[in-house]
């Protein structure tokens, strides 16, 4: 029997059978790269019997473009190194590609010497499709779709996110996402970061702030962001998708210009009740500042302060967000 060789049932006792049980494909080989142990799960894996893989190159189980890999993997393991775990691409039986992660450590013999290698293979074929489906949603939104890690580093882009800020795909993997970000947003924005993975929750981004992105080529434009987190094998992640909202913008300031223009004193509100807009003519009716007014509500602060409410009687309030449209205060 080689020396080198890894055998399998004179010297395996309890832990073979538990190797032997394992739910993952594990596979011992020479440092020449020869077979020598093969549990039910490789058969299962890569379509081989022992009988017929044992005594067999590794090479059996690489495509063609992985078999340097194999080689390299080898020369590390004579080294004494072990690899930690990682994604590559085997080869089952009849010729089908298999994604997996695969994790590879060095055996040693009695007196400490490398003699070998062993290798354990994970099948993600299912983890790869959900990812590949959930890829094809993400590309089919009309959002631009960012994910990053904890250390605010990009780890996604859809295509989407290419064409609104200008960058492939490659400038953006990697990069921390704030060189998406204009200043002064982008020199405030790891602290927010930080803080929304302390506090993970699905939200709106920048709630009541004006938010901007930048692109490639500097062009600065307002934009529309929601957070979501995500829960993935390599840890949380945040889900950020932003819409351009420059047509909004432009919709909007038209607007702002028409109510600028009327003699009437218009006030606009939100759902939530509060004022977010006062046009000129209501400053000059009234003698409030924009200032002292935004932001507050009909009910609530409004109540807290009724001597300024009572001190607008006939405000004309307009506002598409409310139930009537336009409507006259008592």
């Amino acid at each position: 029997m080689n020396s080198e060789k890894i055998t399998s049932e004179d010297d395996y006792t309890l832990p073979a059978a538990i190797i032997e049980s394992s739910r993952d494909a594990i596979i011992a080989s020479t440092l020449q790269g020869t077979i020598t142990f093969w549990n039910k799960a490789a058969q299962l894996l890569y379509g081989y019997s022992a009988e017929e893989a044992i005594n067999q190159p590794l090479s059996i189980i690489a495509p063609p473009e992985k078999k340097e890999e194999i080689n390299h993997i080898l020369n590390e393991i004579r080294e004494g190194r072990i690899i930690s775990s990682y994604e590559s691409i085997r080869k089952h039986k009849n010729g089908k590609n298999i994604p997996v992660f695969v994790t590879v450590s060095p055996v040693k013999d009695p007196e400490g010497k490398v003699i070998g290698a062993s290798a354990i293979f994970l099948d993600i074929s299912q983890f790869k499709m959900l990812e590949e489906r959930s890829n094809k949603i993400l590309e089919a939104t009309p959002d631009a779709i960012v994910i990053i890690n904890q250390e605010g580093k990009i780890n996604y882009i859809n295509t989407q996110t290419e064409k609104l800020f200008g960058y492939e795909k490659r400038e953006l993997i990697g990069q921390y996402v704030e060189a998406l970000l204009p200043e002064p947003y982008r020199s405030r924005h790891p602290t927010h970061r930080r803080a929304f993975f302390l506090n993970p929750h699905s939200r709106p981004m920048g709630t009541g702030m004006e938010l901007y992105g930048q692109r490639k080529n500097l062009e600065i434009f307002p934009v529309e962001i929601s957070l979501s987190p995500l829960d993935t094998v390599d840890g949380m992640v945040a889900l950020a998708a932003i819409r351009d909202i420059t047509e909004r913008k432009i919709v909007e300031e038209g607007f702002r210009k028409i109510l600028e223009a009327t003699p009437d004193a218009i006030v606009i509100i939100n759902l939530e009740g509060q004022i977010t807009f006062i046009n000129t003519q209501t400053e000059k009716l009234f003698g409030y500042n924009k200032n002292e007014l935004i932001g507050l509500a009909r009910s609530g602060d409004l109540e807290q302060n009724s001597g300024k409410i009572r001190a607008i009687p006939g405000l004309l309030v307009h506002s598409p967000y409310s139930q009537n449209g336009l409507s006259t205060s008592p």
